[in-house]
């Protein structure tokens, strides 16, 4: 029940419709409360925080993530370590705290357990690098994930990062055409 309770809200998120996955979201963390820590918990918990994150609520999103973090710490999931401090990485650029989300994607990246994690967490660093105009250490990165994301497959998270870095592209040769 709690797996289809999450693939439903994540659908409702590819939709848009933040709000409504939020509440259904809030039913699954109310039912996973009450069952023992499990890497279901875990996942259970990212989501509730992002969907926090996405409606607007910072500080309970990084309250609801970092106990996810704990708890995947704690089961020794890399892959749910990883996508809780992806989460965090994410809500604090949402609420204007770039190092900080900084260090969560680098520490996502370290120790992603597979390479589209990795790249996930390093995109989001490049985006959040770009924003803050740190030119040299956005094009150093931007240099290092033009290889991995030209193989990609032609799925759509494939695509997905290739627009994403060649957004970053256009504001790196931007950069360097005004300064």
């Amino acid at each position: 029940v709690l797996r289809c309770l999450l693939n439903q809200s994540q659908a409702l998120r590819a939709l848009g419709l933040y709000r409504r996955a939020q509440e259904l979201l809030e039913q699954v963390n109310q039912l996973v409360q009450n069952q023992p820590d499990s890497l279901l918990k875990a996942a259970a918990l990212v989501n509730f925080g992002d969907a926090l994150r996405l409606t607007g609520d910072g500080q309970k999103s990084e309250a609801v993530l970092q106990e996810s973090l704990r708890l995947a710490t704690q089961l020794g999931s890399a892959t749910d370590t990883t996508a809780a401090l992806i989460g965090l990485g994410n809500t604090a650029r949402s609420y204007q705290t770039g190092q900080k989300a900084i260090d969560y994607y680098q520490k996502a990246s370290a120790i992603a357990p597979s390479a589209s994690l990795k790249l996930q967490a390093q995109l989001n660093q490049l985006t959040l690098l770009t924003g803050l105009e740190q030119w040299p250490e956005a094009s150093t990165l931007a240099n290092q994930l033009q290889p991995q994301v030209v193989g990609l497959a032609p799925n759509r998270t494939g695509i997905y990062s290739r627009i994403q870095l060649a957004q970053q592209l256009i504001k790196l040769s931007r950069s360097r055409a005004s300064g």
